[in-house]
């Protein structure tokens, strides 16, 4: 009879200051089979500490140390069943993919970042450009919960785009209060610059405009080597073939569906012919992204010309519950 499977989450839990959210990610592991990920699922305290054991033991054998989970950053693992699980984990040589990284713990690498990115795909990325900043922990603590896969930044230097927006100390302030990946978009001009700060500061992905710099192949090498992601953004009216040439030395591709420098533009089409095109000519691993007047009634189509991440900013946040409007767009951006 073989080896019953087996359920774990990937980095414990994570438990975010100031909050009675606990984020899981669970990992069913079949032996001979690859990991079936369950990723993202947030749930209240209540609801965790009344979970069964990773082994699927009864209610009552739940795991101790969540019971004495302090409120704070920390990690704990289950004291009745976790050398049962190392040991058929690595008897199974399964392979486990790291779905977040936690407060106080070292930060995603580059792979990890991406691993999760892809594993959240169609993905849902908040920008914070529209959110309410006088309340912004309150905000972030609301995303969290309601299962954003990661934040989106749009930082802007009144140069490159006319707006004028933030830069490091918002991205530091972030990166205390919250384990989610920071997606950085830069619209600014000469990008390089500034990538050692922001790396400080906590960003993991971090997307540079191919209208700022024409030749990026040695930005988006610095980017690796600080240990993040990096990503190439193309504005509506550039032309596809203009990145061609970087689509293997970058990890995704923010396709502009509005002029960058404003939130709450109107999407321009010309983004979903973008999209298709990169999906045929990029690299399978190529993650494409899209940003700029995202709604219901437009997510689909982006979904099916190739889109796998979706930037989101006022079609959120202007909602009471940003956790049921993104479920709405999750599910359409992956309808056939």
């Amino acid at each position: 009879m073989p080896p019953r499977s087996t359920r774990r989450p990937d980095n414990a839990y994570s438990l975010f200051p100031r909050s009675d959210v606990i984020r899981l990610t669970w990992i069913t592991v079949a032996p001979g089979q690859p990991p079936a990920r369950r990723s993202g699922r947030v749930f209240s305290r209540a609801d965790a500490l009344s979970a069964p054991c990773y082994n699927d033991k009864p209610a009552s054998a739940r795991c101790k140390a969540l019971d004495s989970l302090p409120r704070q950053p920390t990690r704990g693992v289950c004291t009745d069943c976790h050398a049962k699980h190392q040991r058929l984990l690595f008897r199974d040589a399964v392979s486990l993919v790291h779905g977040g990284h936690q407060l106080g713990q070292p930060r995603l690498s580059c792979s990890g970042v991406l691993a999760h990115l892809r594993d959240a795909v169609p993905a849902i990325l908040p920008s914070l450009l529209q959110c309410d900043f006088g309340n912004l922990a309150a905000e972030v603590r609301q995303l969290e919960t309601a299962g954003a896969p990661a934040l989106h930044l749009d930082v802007m230097d009144g140069h490159f785009v006319p707006n004028l927006t933030y830069g490091m100390p918002l991205v530091a302030s972030l990166r205390k209060v919250t384990a989610l990946p920071l997606d950085v978009h830069l619209m600014i001009s000469d990008p390089e610059r500034y990538l050692d700060a922001f790396h400080t500061a906590g960003a993991d992905l971090i997307t540079i405009h191919i209208e700022a710099v024409p030749k990026p192949t040695k930005v988006l090498e610095k980017i690796h080597q600080l240990g993040m992601a990096a990503g190439l953004a193309i504005n509506p009216e550039t032309a596809v073939s203009s990145i061609e040439p970087y689509l293997d030395s970058c990890d995704m591709v923010l396709v502009m569906s509005v002029r960058p420098g404003f939130g709450g533009q109107t999407f321009q089409e010309i983004a979903l012919s973008k999209l298709k095109r990169l999906r045929q000519i990029g690299p399978e691993s190529l993650l494409l992204g899209v940003d700029g007047g995202i709604k219901q009634e437009n997510i689909s189509s982006c979904g099916k010309a190739g889109g796998q991440l979706f930037v989101v900013g006022s079609a959120i946040f202007g909602e009471p519950e940003y956790g049921t409007v993104m479920r709405q767009f999750e599910a359409r951006a992956s309808s056939p």
